[in-house]
C-alpha cells in the first residue's frame, strides 16, 4: 500500500510538473509573439485555457505588451482577463509605464478598463506626475478628464505642477491649473511652484500662476470659461518657505526683473524678510542686482528696513562709493589684518563684483593667505560669492592649486565640490587647475564629486584629458564612493570610463558587496549588468580590515553577497545573484540555508511567508541543476569580463543569443528605471549633512 501511495504521489508530481512546464512554454511563446508584435499568433495562443497573468522573465504578457507599445495585443490580453493594475518591482503600474513611454492609445485603453489612475510607484510618482515630467500633454489631458487627483506629491513633495514649473512647460502648467490643481501646494521645503518660477526666472509661468490661463487652452480642454474664472484664485505671492523666502525674495536674489514686475502687479509684499532678516531690497544690493533694487524702490518697498544686524540698504550701497573715495586718496591696498586677511578677503565678504574689480585694479595682493589657510579665491568659493568675483580672481592670477593645511590639504576645487558650488568648480576645472591633487585622505576632486553625487562635475572631470583613474590607495576609490553613496548614474559613467568594476578597497570589499551591504538594489543590478564577478573577493590573498573584524578566514561568510542580501530580506536580489554567478556557489548556498534554518536570531525577524520564499529560492538553486545553456552563458561571461557589451557585439552570434549572453531578460529595462529614479531624486543640498560636519569628518 505504501509503495502504491508513493507511486501515485510521483505520478501526481510528474503531472503537476508537466502542467507547469506546459504553462511556461505557452507563456514563453506568447511573450515571443508580443516581442515580434505578431497579433495573429497572439490570438491563436489566447484561445487556450491558461492564466494570462502568469509571469515569465519577471513580467506578465500585458506588461510586456504595454512596454512594447502593442495596442492591439493589449486589447486582446485585457479581453482575455489580464490584470490592468499589475505593477513591476518599482511599483509602476501599467498606466504609469504607458505614460512614461507616451503611448496615448494604450493609456486610454487602460483608463477605460479601470486602471488605477492615482497609483504611485516606489518614488511616489503618479501617472500624472510622470506625464508632467515627460511632457505628454495628450495623456495628461486624458488623466485630468478621468478625474485623477492633480495634487498628489512624489516622495520629495513635488506635485505635477511643481514638476511642470521646474521644466518650464507652459502648456502643461495651464492644463493642470484648468484641471483644478492647488497652485499653492508646498513641497517638503515649503516651496510653491511660484517660488520655483521666480527663482528660475520663468516669467510666463509666474504670470500664469498669478493670473490664470489662456482662453484658447480652456477651449482645448473643454474648460468652463467664465465658471472657471469665477472659481480661479491666483497663487499667493506672499507665502514663505522654510528659510522665510518669498517669490519676491527669490526673484530679487537671482536678478529676475521681469518676474519681479509680475509680482509687483500682483500686489506682492515687497518687504517680507527671510528668517535672517534680509529683505528683498537688501538681497538685491548684496547680489549686485542694481536693476532689481531700483524696481523694488519704484514699487514702493521700505528703503529703511534693516536686517538683524541693523544694516539698512544705504549701508550696503555706500560701500562701493566709499572704497572709490579711499583709493583715490592713496589708501594702502596691501594692508593685512591681524587675522592675516587682505583687502580682497574683505571684498569677497562684501560680495560686490564691481567693488572687487576696483580692488584688483588698485593692485591688492591676490594670494594672501589668512590664518584659516584661505586665499581670497578659496574664501570666495566657501562663501558662495558671486561667480563674477570667482572669475575675476582666477583671471587676475590666483593660485588655483593652493592646498589649505587647516582643512586636510584640500584645494579650492575640493572645497568647491564639497560645498556644492558647482558653477565655481566647473570654472576652476576649465581654468586649468590640477584636478588630480589629493588631500590628506588621498581623495581627489573626482572622489568627492562621486561621493556627493554631482553628475555634471564627474562628467567634466572624466572628459578632462589629464584625469587620472589610477588608484594609489584603496581607501579612496571613486567607484566605491559612488556605490556607497547610492549614485547609479555616476557608477555608469565611471565604469564606461574604464574603472575596475571588481577592485577591492581597504575594507576588503568589491563594489557589488558594498552595494549589497548598503541595500542598493539598482546599483547591485547595474554592476551585474556590467558583468562584475560575484566571487572576486575569493581570489585575494592579503589581509584587509575585514579580516580584523571577522572570526573566519577570508572570504568571510558574513560578507558574501548572498548573505548580505539575506540580512536585508531581499528575495529578488537573492534570486538575481543566484542567476548571475558564473559558477553556482553550491557550498555557500547550502551553508546559508543551514544558517538561516538553525539561527533563531535570523529567522525571528522574518515572517513565515518571507522565510518560505527565501528557503524556496535557495532550495531551488541547489535542487535543480543549471541547464547546459545557462552553464555556457556563465562561462562566456566569465571569459569576457568587464566591457562585456562591446565584446558581445563583436561575437558571431544571432541577436537573440547576444541578448541571452547579456542577460537582457534581467537587465533590459534597468536604464529607464535608473533614469526615472535619478529624476525623482534630484541633486539637492538638503540631501546631505552640513558642510561643516563633512569637513570635520575629513580628518
Amino acid at each position: 500500500m505504501d509503495s502504491e501511495g508513493r507511486r501515485n504521489n510521483r505520478a501526481d508530481n510528474s503531472r503537476a510538473g508537466f502542467e507547469k512546464r506546459e504553462k511556461r512554454r505557452t507563456i514563453r511563446g506568447l511573450q515571443e509573439a508580443i516581442d515580434n508584435n505578431d497579433v495573429e499568433t497572439v490570438k491563436q495562443i489566447l484561445t487556450g485555457d491558461f492564466d494570462v497573468d502568469f509571469q515569465y522573465r519577471s513580467q506578465t504578457a500585458l506588461q510586456l505588451a504595454v512596454k512594447q507599445g502593442c495596442h492591439e495585443i493589449c486589447k486582446l490580453l485585457i479581453k482575455k482577463g489580464a490584470n490592468v493594475n499589475m505593477a513591476d518591482a518599482e511599483l509602476n503600474n501599467l498606466l504609469n509605464m504607458a505614460c512614461w513611454r507616451g503611448y496615448l492609445d494604450i493609456a486610454k485603453l487602460l483608463v477605460d478598463n479601470n486602471a488605477g489612475i492615482d497609483d504611485r510607484n516606489i518614488h511616489g510618482s503618479t501617472p500624472l506626475n510622470t506625464c508632467a515630467f515627460r511632457g505628454y500633454t495628450d495623456i495628461l489631458l486624458l488623466l485630468l478628464q478621468a478625474k485623477c487627483n492633480p495634487d498628489l506629491p512624489n516622495d520629495h513633495g513635488l506635485t505635477p505642477l511643481h514638476t511642470a514649473t521646474k521644466l518650464c512647460n507652459k502648456e502643461i502648467v495651464q492644463m493642470l491649473i484648468l484641471g483644478g490643481c492647488d497652485v499653492n501646494k508646498m513641497d517638503f521645503e515649503r516651496r510653491t511652484p511660484l517660488m520655483m518660477a521666480a527663482e528660475l526666472g520663468y516669467c510666463d509661468i509666474a504670470r500664469l500662476l498669478l493670473k490664470g490661463v489662456d482662453s484658447s487652452l480652456e477651449d482645448k480642454q473643454g474648460g468652463g470659461g467664465s465658471n472657471f474664472q469665477d472659481k480661479w484664485r491666483g497663487a499667493d505671492p506672499n507665502l514663505q518657505d522654510k528659510r522665510g523666502a518669498t517669490a519676491c525674495f527669490e526673484a530679487a536674489s537671482m536678478g529676475h526683473v521681469e518676474v519681479l514686475n509680475e509680482l509687483i502687479c500682483a500686489k506682492a509684499d515687497l518687504n517680507l524678510p527671510i528668517t535672517k532678516g534680509t529683505s528683498p531690497l537688501l538681497e538685491s544690493i548684496y547680489t549686485n542686482h542694481l536693476d532689481v533694487a531700483l524696481r523694488l524702490i519704484q514699487g514702493g518697498c521700505n528703503v529703511d528696513q534693516t536686517d538683524r544686524c541693523n544694516q539698512a540698504p544705504i549701508h550696503a550701497a555706500v560701500a562701493l562709493e566709499l572704497t572709490k573715495y579711499l583709493l583715490d586718496r592713496k589708501a594702502d591696498p596691501t594692508v593685512i589684518t591681524n587675522k592675516g586677511e587682505g583687502i580682497l578677503h574683505a571684498g569677497v565678504y562684501g560680495n560686490n563684483s564691481d567693488l572687487m574689480e576696483l580692488l584688483l585694479k588698485a593692485g591688492c595682493p591676490i594670494n594672501v593667505v589668512n590664518e584659516r589657510g584661505e586665499h581670497p579665491l578659496m574664501t570666495a568659493v566657501l562663501n558662495h560669492s558671486d561667480i563674477k568675483i570667482v572669475r575675476s580672481l582666477i583671471e587676475a592670477g590666483s593660485d588655483l592649486n593652493l592646498q589649505c593645511k587647516q582643512a586636510h590639504n584640500m584645494t579650492t576645487l575640493h572645497r568647491a565640490i564639497l560645498h556644492y558650488y558647482s558653477e565655481a568648480a566647473l570654472l576652476l576645472i576649465d581654468s586649468g587647475c590640477d584636478i588630480n591633487i589629493r588631500n590628506d585622505n588621498d581623495q581627489t576632486a573626482l572622489y568627492i564629486a562621486c561621493e556627493k553625487g554631482n553628475d555634471e562635475i564627474v562628467k567634466r572631470l572624466l572628459e578632462h584629458p589629464k584625469c587620472s583613474l589610477k588608484i594609489t590607495r584603496t581607501s579612496a576609490i571613486p567607484l566605491h564612493a559612488a556605490v556607497v553613496s547610492g549614485h547609479p548614474r555616476i557608477v555608469q559613467m565611471l565604469v564606461d570610463a574604464g574603472c575596475d568594476i571588481n577592485l577591492i578597497d581597504v575594507e576588503g570589499l568589491t563594489p557589488v558587496q558594498h552595494a549589497t551591504e548598503e541595500h542598493n538594489f539598482h546599483i547591485a543590478k547595474l554592476l551585474l549588468k556590467y558583468n562584475c564577478d560575484l566571487n572576486f573577493h575569493h581570489h585575494i590573498k592579503r589581509l584587509y580590515r575585514c579580516c580584523l573584524k571577522q572570526e573566519d578566514q577570508h572570504p568571510h561568510f558574513c560578507l558574501e553577497p548572498l548573505f548580505l542580501a539575506l540580512t536585508h530580506k531581499d528575495v529578488d536580489l537573492i534570486r538575481l545573484f543566484i542567476n548571475c554567478y558564473y559558477t553556482l556557489p553550491t557550498n555557500t548556498i547550502k551553508m546559508l540555508t543551514d544558517v538561516f534554518r538553525s539561527t533563531p536570531e535570523m529567522s525571528e525577524h522574518f515572517s513565515p511567508q518571507l522565510k518560505e520564499e527565501i528557503l524556496n529560492a535557495l532550495r531551488n538553486a541547489t535542487k535543480h541543476t543549471r541547464k547546459l545553456q545557462e552553464i555556457c552563458r556563465g562561462a562566456v561571461r566569465q571569459i569576457l569580463g568587464q566591457g562585456i557589451h562591446l565584446k558581445v557585439e563583436q561575437l558571431p552570434l544571432a541577436i537573440r543569443l547576444k541578448s541571452y549572453v547579456l542577460m537582457d531578460e534581467y537587465f533590459g529595462s534597468l536604464d529607464s528605471v535608473i533614469e526615472e529614479m535619478e529624476l525623482s531624486h534630484p541633486f539637492t543640498l538638503g540631501a546631505f549633512r552640513s558642510v561643516h560636519d563633512e569637513e570635520e569628518g575629513q580628518g
